[in-house]
Order: structure tokens, then C-alpha cells, then sequence
């Protein structure tokens, strides 16, 4: 009886939710330079894959589908958002060019967390002005198609210290998180980059939302959240099947004991691509998770030992469980300078949820548009988007999220599945996010609008 009341609810949230969307995407206004709105439901074409593609200001979805129940339809939507979306984000930054070659990107000129969160709360650079690179990396301006990954525990320990994950060369899965300029402007302008702006912040924490045109909000993208995965690549990987970087890892100083910094230059394949937009009817911001064809295979084709590869990037298909067990964490400890691991251990990693058939037609009809198709990002999937059913419901504030769960095995590897608290939820976690405690102060940290980077303030 509670779930048919749940359910009830969330459908009376999502018939408002089609309605207020679908009457924004029908919203005169001006397209802005920075996103565009796209009408209800739009599929990636080739006619779309422009120079300076533009990504979604907001989904822009309707009821109105190939399904009979509105959830589906709803969700069919999103995933067509999200496509939309990587492919934008994906573009050759400048917007010189078309997405298509392997080229420096449009969310690789985000800013990342380190670069925002300084040592004892600094200013960081203004948006735009030159990021400091560390003397150990030779200094200077990095080049583009270089990114300085900062190793720090959160580079290869993965959310709520749940563990590394090990490729099958033995090395560690390294994340990155950045922002775009909404959101980086809004820490930056009210001085949350430290511990001390943030005891002096007197306000609600309530990053920039995206819109598409309406009579709340002037069209505009809001604050988006980028978080990559990356695999060193090794001789048996072929760098044409993966966006790559030129990693510069850096490994800070340490003073106890005395360790000096250093920085060694690496080829990162991009295996996972999670990415975060808060916009106008999802204030619980809109998840979109990517990833590399070759990863995992799901759990249930890993079982029956049917459609598998000859190589997946974190599965060994000619391993039996009992020498490689299945989504097992190594063992401790976990120590990234110390590669290959230890002991010859590889992560043998399964997808437990598998993506929906509509996903599945999604990826293969967004594989076959001129532009991705033969390109390395045929290489890339989505995995599913997670959006807020009822986002004003005032009980449940997650807003009802579908699919209740969605995890990215690169990302959330260990929380994979359907348990209750347990398993992963991208709004359910983020929603416990806060800022950071102000230091000798009875003042408790506040909510911090469904992201964590504002614990890393100093």
C-alpha cells in the first residue's frame, strides 16, 4: 500500500514535471552563446554535429514516447539529453572543428578541484587566468591535451574511501573532478573556497540553474559538475579507441616522513564520463554517466559466460571466480606509487544493473550518426540518466529519482546494486553533501546543494 501511494505521488510529480518542461522548450527567447535549447525528446543527428555544438540548457523531454507507461517515456527523454550533452561537452574546445577527432575538449577547459580548493583557503585564479603549474611539473602553461592530475586520496580511492580500482596492467583507475564556469564563479564570488568564506556565508547554497527560456528564468546553462575516470594506458591498449590525455601525475611533497614531490608524465585512456547539471525543474541536478564499450561485461552474461569480449579493461573473461572473485576489493594497502599492484592482483569487475534495451538502441542509433560513427567515440555508452521524478516533493527530497539506482562501474564500483542506502544513487549521495565545518565554531556545516566540493575548502 505504501509503494501505491509512492508511486501515485511521484506520477502526479512527473505530469507536472512533462508539463512545466515541455512548456519551457516551447519558450521564445534568445539562444545564448553558452547552451541552446533543444526541443522535447531531440535524438543526436548528424545535422546537429556542428562546430561549437552547444550542450542542452536543460532536458527538454515530454510524456510522449515508445512506451505506454510515462516513467519510460520520461526517461527516454533524459537519455536523449544525455547524449546530447557528451557529445557538446566532447567537442574540440574553440569550436574550430567538429567532434570527430581525438582532440582537448570543452569540459577539459573546466576548472578542476585542486586548482580551486587551495592550501589554508587561498584565492585561486580568477576563471580564465593561468592555473600554477607545480614547479616539479616543470612549470609554465600546460600544453593542450595536458592535465596535471593531482594525486591526491579521492584520485584513485573512490567515494566514502570504498577502495581503488585496478586495471588488467595492475594500475590504478585515476578520477578527476572539475566545474564549469557557473558553478566555479559562484564558489569564486562568495569566497567558499575556504573555510572562512564559508563561516561567513550567510545564504543557502544555491548553484546557478539551467533553463531554457521561461517566465522563472531567462534561458542559460547552469552549474555542471564533470567527474572522468582514466586508465594508464599500457602495449596492449590501442590509444585510438580511447579519448586520451597527456597525465602529468603529480604526487605532492611530504613532510613526515620526508618524501619530494614528483611528477611523471603518463598516456590516460578516458574510461568513465559522470557528469552533474542542475537546472531549473531538477534542483537535485540532472546525472549523466558514460562509459568505455570495453570496461566490464554485465554480471548476468559474465555468469553465463555468453557475449564477452576478448578484452574488457577491468575483467579477465578466462579467470574463474574462484581464483578472480567478482567485484572484490584488493587488499590493503593502497598505495599508488607502488605499480603494478602487489601480488599480481587485477580488479574482475561485472556490471550488476545492466543498461535498459532502450538504452542499448540509443547507444547503437547515437554509434551510427556521421560524425561518432568511426570516430573514437563510437567507443563511449551511456549508462543511464538519473533525473528527480518529483522535484518539489517535500518529504522525499531526492525528488523521487528514476532509476532509484545508477551506478558507474569505473566510478561507484563497489555500490553497484538494489539495496536500500547501500547501493549507489547519484541524488540519494549527493544529497548528504555539506560544506566544510567552520573551524572553533559551535556553527554546524550546511547542506552544500548536492556536491562535495565544498568540503575540500581549507
Amino acid at each position: 500500500m505504501q509503494n501505491s501511494r509512492s508511486l501515485a505521488v511521484g506520477l502526479l510529480g512527473i505530469v507536472g514535471f512533462a508539463a512545466l518542461i515541455g512548456w519551457s522548450a516551447r519558450a521564445q527567447a534568445p539562444t545564448p552563446p553558452d547552451c541552446k535549447a533543444y526541443p522535447n525528446n531531440t535524438s543526436l543527428s548528424g545535422e546537429l554535429i556542428v562546430p561549437s555544438m552547444l550542450p542542452p540548457c536543460a532536458p527538454a523531454v515530454d510524456d510522449r514516447g515508445p512506451f505506454r507507461d510515462a516513467v519510460d517515456n520520461l526517461q527516454h527523454g533524459f537519455d536523449l539529453y544525455s547524449w546530447l550533452t557528451f557529445v557538446a561537452l566532447n567537442s574540440p574546445v574553440g569550436g574550430t572543428t567538429r567532434i570527430g577527432d581525438d582532440a582537448p575538449t570543452v569540459w577539459e577547459s573546466y576548472r578542476q578541484l585542486p586548482d580551486l580548493m587551495m592550501a589554508e583557503g587561498k584565492e585561486p585564479p580568477k576563471w580564465g587566468e593561468p592555473i600554477e603549474i607545480p614547479a616539479a611539473c616543470g612549470g609554465g602553461v600546460l600544453r593542450p591535451g595536458t592535465m596535471v592530475i593531482h594525486m591526491e586520496e579521492e584520485t584513485y580511492d573512490q567515494p566514502f574511501k570504498s577502495g581503488p580500482l585496478i586495471d588488467q596492467n595492475g594500475n590504478y583507475a585515476l578520477f578527476v573532478i572539475l566545474m564549469n564556469k557557473q558553478m566555479f564563479q559562484f564558489i569564486f564570488d562568495n569566497k567558499l573556497y575556504s573555510r572562512k568564506g564559508q563561516e561567513n556565508f550567510a545564504d543557502v547554497v544555491d548553484f546557478p540553474r539551467g533553463a531554457n527560456g521561461n517566465v522563472r528564468l531567462p534561458i542559460g546553462i547552469g552549474a555542471i559538475m564533470v567527474k572522468t575516470s582514466w586508465k594508464v594506458l599500457g602495449s596492449d591498449d590501442d590509444p585510438k579507441k580511447f579519448h586520451t590525455i597527456n597525465g602529468l601525475i603529480y604526487t605532492p611533497e611530504k613532510k613526515n616522513p620526508p618524501v619530494a614531490a614528483t611528477c611523471v608524465p603518463k598516456q590516460l585512456g578516458m574510461i568513465g564520463f559522470h557528469v552533474g547539471h542542475k537546472t531549473e525543474f531538477a534542483p537535485q541536478w540532472v546525472w549523466t554517466t558514460f562509459e568505455h564499450v570495453n570496461n566490464v561485461p554485465d554480471d548476468a552474461d559474465a555468469t553465463a559466460g555468453r557475449n564477452l569480449l576478448s578484452h574488457y579493461n577491468f575483467y579477465d573473461p578466462n579467470c574463474d571466480t574462484e581464483k578472480c572473485p567478482i567485484n572484490q576489493l584488493p587488499k590493503r594497502p593502497w598505495d599508488p606509487s607502488v605499480q603494478p599492484f602487489p601480488n599480481g592482483f587485477k580488479s574482475q569487475i561485472t556490471r550488476v544493473i545492466p543498461p535498459t534495451m532502450d538504452v542499448v538502441q540509443i547507444n547503437a542509433l547515437a554509434h551510427a550518426v556521421p560524425g561518432i560513427k568511426g570516430t573514437v567515440w563510437e567507443n563511449y555508452m551511456l549508462v543511464s540518466t538519473q533525473w528527480p521524478t518529483d522535484f518539489a516533493n517535500k518529504v522525499d527530497l531526492t525528488g523521487v529519482p528514476a532509476p532509484t539506482y545508477l551506478a558507474n562501474t569505473t566510478l561507484e564500483t563497489y555500490s553497484q546494486g538494489v539495496i536500500p542506502l547501500a547501493s549507489s544513487s547519484c541524488i540519494a549521495c549527493h544529497l548528504n553533501a555539506t560544506t566544510r565545518p567552520p573551524v572553533n565554531s559551535k556553527r554546524q556545516a550546511a547542506p552544500s546543494d548536492f556536491t562535495y566540493i565544498l568540503e575540500k575548502a581549507q
